[in-house]
C-alpha cells in the first residue's frame, strides 16, 4: 500500500511512488486521504483489515519520519 496525500493538486504522494512501482504483477494500493503520517496509518487499517487475512505489515519509512513508530503504536 502506497500512503500519500497531496496539497497542491497535483499527484499525491502515493500517486507519485506508484509511477516508481516496478513490481509485475503485484497492483498496488493507494491510500491518498491521510493528511500526515499517523493519518496514513488511520486510513490505512480500514483498507487491509477489508482485504482480510493480512496477519502482519511491515511500514517503510523514511529517516525524516523517525517519530512513525510511535504513531503506529
Amino acid at each position: 500500500m502506497l500512503t500519500g496525500y497531496t496539497s497542491t493538486g497535483g499527484l499525491s504522494e502515493a500517486e507519485q511512488m506508484r509511477v516508481a512501482w516496478r513490481l509485475p504483477g503485484v497492483p498496488p494500493l493507494l491510500e491518498v486521504a491521510g493528511r500526515n503520517t499517523a493519518g496514513n496509518a488511520a486510513c490505512s487499517l480500514p483498507i487491509v483489515l477489508a482485504l482480510g487475512g493480512i496477519r502482519e505489515a511491515t511500514v517503510v519509512t523514511s529517516a525524516w519520519h523517525v517519530r512513525a513508530p510511535y504513531m503506529f503504536a
